[in-house]
């Protein structure tokens, strides 16, 4: 939950101290006037005064009044005595969001520059249901931003009026063909020299990214051949049996990219916006030719493509972007391990992940011990032998990473069903520095009343020995995977999609009688 406080800065100060003390988390505000709270006081009467003098009407939408949470009559909220209720008293926000909720709201749309209040609104709500839509974003294109939202919406079943939306544009019709294209081949696929020589611009800049690719067009290319025996995080991450590419790896595919888009620049970076599409599975010892490819816009694809296969598979989309320094306060770790008390082994928590159908090998279990409780947990993280010698090469190595974001399972009730929970997502990952072979992982997550959702959100702060924060996953989207659709010959391919097969003419079949009969002719 999140409560402001506000008042004069002496006594904030001290109630900030004794907060941190007890490892509660804050962070202060930049606003211009301490609203809601005693120190407004003196302006409220020349602030009635001047709403005295305003022609108040009713409201044209349903309003949520701030001051109770509820839902806003004209009598109440068309009056001066509200407004200076309104500047001086709290604002129930989660009563307010729960007060949505009621009427039927599903969608919320955050009218401003910031995402500040769609962050706290989805920890009033369960997400297994609800959409939260930004109209702007510091840092990204105004315009880019609005599409996306209203592309959001439209997805959500909110009718769009496109003729407004195109109406200030000066469009022209152009000539299509008559036929409704599907944009598929059925070809039968020719098998053909995969080779990139002469292609290739400069040696691999990144041992996951690969080389970058000579190529006229803007994007920036990235290319790499990955299987199961590649990396020891490829080969001992087995889910349902299948080999697949970590989740942490497309996050350092990301990071390894924002470095070298924002190389003038490059300091603490972000993936933001991440969707893992279809998972990146190396079954029967298969090879695949992965590719990384990085817009102007900093928006980036991660796509592979089988020896034998003409068509690309998207796997995952996301957006690079730079990170302060600001945000690199760090939590004390002793508070966390006190409110966190029911204690795991690293053989305990690898026992629990196999129950739930996760079978890692030695490069993969570096979770050396975890505190937790039900929607929190800490794990003490340290690098496997099988991997120490290969973590100067990535900023956040994927089988370290991973080992962190294993901890999510750790903040689960321990009396659940056995189908496990993966990666779908990221709101926002963002890194700060290098960290040692040892770290630790503290996660926490929204829990509703009630049997599990499908779809669960959680948070996970990566922080060293001391409590400073080396990196932090906001909104890391999860998704319950049923056994029943991940045996190991369908979880390479969630999707439905139709397959043509090659199939042998018959033989012809002779002719009745062996002779001609009147119906016989020749051709």
């Amino acid at each position: 939950a999140n409560v402001v406080i506000s008042g004069e800065e002496a006594a904030l100060a001290a109630a900030l101290q004794r907060l941190e003390a007890q490892g509660i988390r804050t962070r202060r505000l930049r606003v211009s006037h301490a609203f809601h709270s005693p120190l407004m006081d003196p302006v409220l009467e020349p602030f009635a005064a001047a709403a005295s003098g305003v022609a108040f009407s009713p409201p044209g939408l349903r309003l949520v009044a701030n001051v109770s949470g509820r839902l806003a009559t004209a009598q109440e909220i068309a009056t001066a005595d509200y407004w200076v209720r309104h500047l001086r008293q709290p604002v129930q926000f989660a009563k307010g969001i729960a007060t949505l909720q009621q009427q039927g709201v599903s969608v919320f749309v955050e009218i401003g520059p910031g995402t500040a209040l769609l962050g706290m609104g989805q920890q009033c709500l369960p997400q297994d249901e609800t959409a939260w839509v930004s109209s702007l974003r510091n840092g990204r294109d105004d315009w880019a931003q609005m599409l996306d939202g209203l592309a959001s919406l439209y997805v959500q079943g909110v009718p769009v009026d496109w003729e407004g939306l195109d109406r200030p544009f000066g469009y022209r019709p152009v000539a299509l063909p008559t036929y409704p294209f599907q944009r598929q081949r059925h070809w039968i696929a020719v098998p053909r020299l995969r080779s990139a020589a002469g292609a290739r611009a400069k040696p691999s800049v990144h041992p996951l990214l690969g080389e970058r690719l000579r190529s006229a067009l803007p994007e920036a290319q990235y290319e790499n051949e990955l299987g199961a025996e590649s990396f020891g995080f490829i080969a001992d991450h087995h889910v349902q049996g299948v080999p697949i590419l970590p989740a942490a790896a497309f996050i350092e595919l990301g990071l390894a990219a924002a470095g070298e888009h924002f190389r003038a620049r490059a300091g603490s970076l972000a993936v933001e916006d991440l969707v893992i599409r279809e998972t990146l599975s190396f079954g029967d010892g298969a090879v695949r030719a992965v590719q990384t490819i990085v817009s102007p816009e900093a928006t980036f694809r991660v796509l592979s493509q089988g020896q034998d296969e003409e068509e690309w598979r998207l796997h995952a989309t996301g957006r690079l972007a730079t990170a302060t320094a600001a945000e690199t306060t760090g939590e004390p770790i002793q508070p966390i391990r006190a409110r966190c008390l029911e204690h795991w082994s690293a053989d305990e928590h690898h026992a629990r992940m196999r129950q739930h159908g996760l079978d890692f090998g030695p490069a993969m279990q570096g979770v050396a011990e975890i505190h937790r409780r039900d929607g929190e947990a800490l794990g003490w993280i340290r690098a496997p032998e099988a991997v120490q010698a290969e973590l100067s090469g990535f900023r956040l190595h994927p089988a370290l990473l991973d080992a962190c974001l294993q901890v999510v399972g750790a903040a689960l009730p321990t009396e659940r069903p056995a189908d496990p929970y993966l990666p779908l997502g990221i709101d926002a990952f963002r890194w700060f520095a290098h960290p040692t072979g040892e770290l630790w992982s503290h996660v926490t997550l929204h829990l509703p009343d009630g049997p599990l959702p499908d779809t669960l959100r959680a948070n996970v702060r990566l922080l060293d020995d001391v409590g400073n924060l080396l990196a932090e996953a906001g909104g890391l989207a999860l998704r319950r995977l049923s056994r029943s659709d991940a045996s190991a010959e369908s979880f390479a391919d969630w999707l439905y999609e139709v397959e043509w097969r090659a199939l042998t003419p018959r033989p012809p079949l002779p002719l009745a009688g062996g002779g001609r009969g009147p119906r016989s002719g020749r051709a």
